[in-house]
């Protein structure tokens, strides 16, 4: 059957990142996985996401909308900075990176 649910449940809410250059500018988390990332990630020109929100969409995606919102108009974000990188899309990348599979 088909799930409306990332693998770690949590949703994906943010720009979608540009993978070929995410991997090249963050290949170093494939030696050390607690490298310190102190970059933008690269990502695709004016391409969110906002997906994945599972059975708890109706509580989820009003943050979600904000949180969108807040990042297209360059404004600040609604929640803590460690939440928003928490539901990066490009989270599932960091992790193959980490674990060598990309």
């Amino acid at each position: 059957g088909q799930r409306c649910a990332s693998p770690d449940y949590l949703p994906l809410v943010g720009p979608v990142p540009d993978v070929a250059a995410f991997i090249t500018r963050f290949a170093g988390l494939r030696r050390n996985a607690r490298q310190y990332i102190d970059q933008q990630a690269p990502c695709l020109p004016g391409l969110y996401v906002s997906t994945g929100h599972g059975s708890r969409g109706l509580t989820s995606t009003p943050l979600a909308a904000e949180m969108l919102a807040s990042m297209i108009c360059n404004e600040p974000l609604p929640l803590e900075r460690s939440l928003s990188r928490a539901l990066s899309p490009a989270r599932f990348l960091v992790r193959d990176l980490v674990r060598g599979s990309r």
